[in-house]
């Protein structure tokens, strides 16, 4: 929830990671798609409150799977960026390596999290 709250309220670094990944002629499909995704987090934050199944955790897992997918591809391309504003332009800076790492750990706590529920 946290980092949809602050890619909303900054939302550069994202626009950044968007625009290199799809290049857009028009920029504002950039921020659509970073808005999107913001919102999704947050709502998807907010009904694992109220959640009593795993659905909220698989969907949760999905969308890491999907951001690592998006930012192992610009490994692989050899994209140098420094931020990629998963949480806006907040937190300091990191390689795509340590985010991918990031979310891998973020990853194995949410089977923890399926196991026990």
């Amino acid at each position: 929830m946290v980092s949809g709250f602050l890619k909303i309220i900054n939302p550069e670094g994202a626009i950044k990671l968007v625009n290199l990944f799809f290049p857009f002629e028009n920029e504002s499909f950039s921020y659509i798609i970073v808005y999107f995704i913001s919102l999704l987090e947050i709502g998807l934050a907010i009904y694992s409150f109220f959640d009593n199944t795993n659905k909220s955790v698989i969907m949760m897992i999905i969308l890491l799977f999907f951001f690592n997918f998006v930012l192992v591809i610009l490994i692989i391309r050899d994209v140098k960026i420094t931020q990629c504003g998963c949480f806006g332009t907040i937190l300091p800076e990191h390689s795509l390596g340590i985010v991918v790492l990031r979310n891998i750990i973020l990853s194995i706590f949410l089977f923890l999290i399926l196991e026990k529920k």
